[in-house]
């Protein structure tokens, strides 16, 4: 399982210099390399600031941020997928205001640390839903490219990516729409 950084980021950041800053270095003066806004693609993203000839490249896992806390797919934390019905969609709970990784790609800038309502690869608008069955403290859903795909609320205080201990157990008997089409760990 992969290590965590800092347990709310769930990110893998490896930073690529794209170039080497200028300065101008006289006897008595050095003058620091520029700070410039960076591009904002949309309204729900934070404007990140960029110095000048640098540039980062993050590797993002597939992530939501809510609730103050990190949910991520299963295949990110080592487990299989977890497979949802769409009768077992329970009700949005919010829409996601910026998508990290598409943000990243634009500026080349790193972004600041995921807010509430972040992800990483979901896009911007894109309704976020409970899982009928699980607290949304627990588990989370969003369809994107097509599918529906759960996400599980990581442990902050673990120092691996690993499960909330109620993301991988239910707190009420599963139903027969429950454990059809699913794989739960139990």
């Amino acid at each position: 399982m992969p290590k965590l950084g800092h347990a709310a980021l769930l990110l893998s950041v490896s930073l690529m210099l794209t170039g080497c800053s200028t300065s101008t270095h006289s006897a008595n003066n050095t003058t620091a390399p520029a700070v410039a806004p960076a591009p904002r693609p949309s309204t729900g993203c934070p404007s990140p600031t960029t110095t000048a000839g640098r540039g980062a490249a993050v590797d993002y896992v597939d992530f939501i941020q809510a609730n103050g806390l990190s949910y991520v797919v299963p295949e990110n934390l080592g487990l299989p997928p977890v497979k949802v019905p769409a009768a077992d969609i329970g009700d949005v709970q919010f829409l996601v205001r910026c998508a990290l990784s598409p943000l990243n790609e634009q500026t080349k800038v790193a972004p600041p640390p995921p807010r509430d309502g972040d992800a990483a690869f979901i896009p911007e608008g894109t309704p976020v839903h409970a899982v009928k069955g699980w607290p949304t403290l627990c588990r989370l859903a969003a369809q994107h490219h097509g599918e529906w795909h759960v996400y599980l609320a990581t442990d902050p205080h673990s120092t691996t990516a690993k499960p909330q201990p109620c993301a991988a157990t239910p707190t009420t008997p599963p139903t027969a729409s429950d454990t059809v089409g699913t794989t739960q760990d139990s």
